[in-house]
């Protein structure tokens, strides 16, 4: 009994720290949730746990180690998923009761609707001050090894541009996070962006821009620049997935039984990184780094117009035919001080760039005096700059700022967006009502 209310308490802080979680994990753990089927929450683990008593657990060692033979199946290589499923109808669990029966865990995927654009919108943790954007394009399924091909280009495009233009020039975050992602049936490219200076609304209209620009880009590789984009793809396809080292996630879990440490071959290093991947069943192992084989045939023999109209009709926010959604986990009501500390990094960086500096701890002590920190009219820092130069520097410098529109974070843009963005996109708030407009694939 000890050992099954330990098995509880453990459980508890683990959703305790689920559901306290905010940023980039909280969306990434709800794609996960609304995309894949059959996912089951913290919250009902914890239900079936506190239903289980120590009747329960002595009848199921009774009909699992009734046996005294046991027998273990390794499966090394490349292996087909039908291959998979004929051992597994080969090998039956018996006891002396008979057999058991273990009902399948269902494995399957929800995919948007063509042409469709939804928008979920997460509420964090209390005084989570930090906006997250995640902006998710579909692809489709990850059986369809074309699109897929396809979908690697665009996104070695996409990384290569998205830093510089989301990062450095419209200054949306300090992490700008793109790439590859992959669920259990689909797969997709995600950009995702945590701010603590623009509300979401904006970040939204600032990637949907990005992406016209970079349709724009497309037009403009040539044959040459795009034969190389092309090798550099496939020179990847034999490079090792990621580091060889053990993650941090990982590295303190020891075995029950058997070895100590970790493996040293080559074969457990190159999978261990991806262990989260293998237990969700989301790791393909004839991949790399979780991802499908790349149809290398099919890539040479790409053509620049193919790849522009797959760009176009699939990536594009003009796109009417692309499939989106987008995840806004707004920043939360914070205190007076935790304000004070975000304005404070984002003015020390405003004043750096206009070649001001004051040191941290007298900012943050005049905007304790301000009695209004959503527009900042009250500040005053005049008295610090009084030098030669620094005087008509910081004249500029609140006339950049137009005096709170540092704090973009705590209101909604309402300057209408500059580009046609494709489909009108619906709003909800709940996992399940976007999952009632998918349909499953298996």
């Amino acid at each position: 009994y000890q050992d099954i209310k330990q098995a509880r308490v453990l459980l508890r802080r683990t959703y305790e720290e689920y559901a306290n979680s905010g940023g980039v994990k909280l969306v990434f753990v709800m794609a996960s949730m609304l995309f894949d089927e059959g996912l089951v929450s913290p919250a009902d683990r914890i239900k079936a746990l506190e239903l289980i008593d120590t009747d329960g657990v002595t009848l199921l060692a009774t009909q699992m180690l009734a046996s005294q033979c046991f027998t273990s199946v390794f499966v090394s290589g490349t292996v087909s998923e039908n291959t998979l499923l004929n051992v597994r109808e080969h090998c039956t669990w018996t006891s002396c009761h008979g057999p058991i029966n273990t009902p399948n865990h269902p494995i399957s995927g929800y995919v948007l609707p063509a042409g469709k654009s939804y928008e979920l919108e997460i509420k964090g943790p209390p005084g989570d001050a930090l906006a997250v954007v995640y902006y998710y394009i579909q692809m489709g399924e990850r059986s369809d090894l074309k699109t897929y091909a396809m979908a690697k280009l665009a996104e070695s495009v996409l990384s290569a541009h998205a830093f510089d233009e989301l990062r450095m020039k419209r200054n949306l975050g300090y992490g700008i996070f793109t790439g590859m992602r992959m669920f259990k049936k689909t797969f997709g490219l995600q950009i995702t962006i945590p701010t603590g200076q623009h509300s979401c609304e904006y970040v939204v209209e600032q990637i949907e821009e990005f992406l016209v620009i970079l349709e724009k880009s497309v037009t403009r590789i040539s044959d040459v620049d795009f034969l190389k984009l092309k090798q550099s793809l496939l020179d990847t396809v034999d490079e090792p997935a990621g580091d060889d080292a053990a993650s941090n996630m990982f590295a303190n879990l020891q075995p029950v039984h058997g070895s100590d440490g970790y493996g040293d071959d080559e074969t457990h290093k190159l999978h261990w990184n991806n262990m989260e991947q293998v237990l969700n069943n989301t790791y393909n192992f004839g991949g790399k780094a979780c991802e499908e084989r790349l149809d290398t045939v099919f890539l040479k023999n790409l053509s620049l117009d193919d790849f522009y109209r797959f760009f176009h009709m699939r990536i594009c926010s003009r796109s009417l035919l692309r499939s989106v959604l987008v995840m806004c986990k707004k920043a939360e009501e914070m205190s007076r001080n935790q304000k004070v500390q975000i304005l404070a990094k984002i003015l020390l960086e405003r004043l750096h760039e206009s070649g001001l500096i004051l040191p941290e701890e007298t900012l943050v002590k005049e905007l304790e005096k301000c009695r209004d920190l959503d527009t900042l009219k009250d500040l005053s820092l005049e008295r610090h700059f009084t030098g030669l130069g620094q005087a008509m520097k910081y004249k500029a410098f609140k006339l950049k700022l137009k005096v709170g529109g540092v704090l973009q974070k705590f209101a909604a843009r309402l300057a209408q967006p500059k580009y046609n963005c494709g489909a009108v996109r619906e709003t909800f708030y709940a996992i399940e009502d976007i999952q009632r407009k998918c349909h499953l694939v298996e």
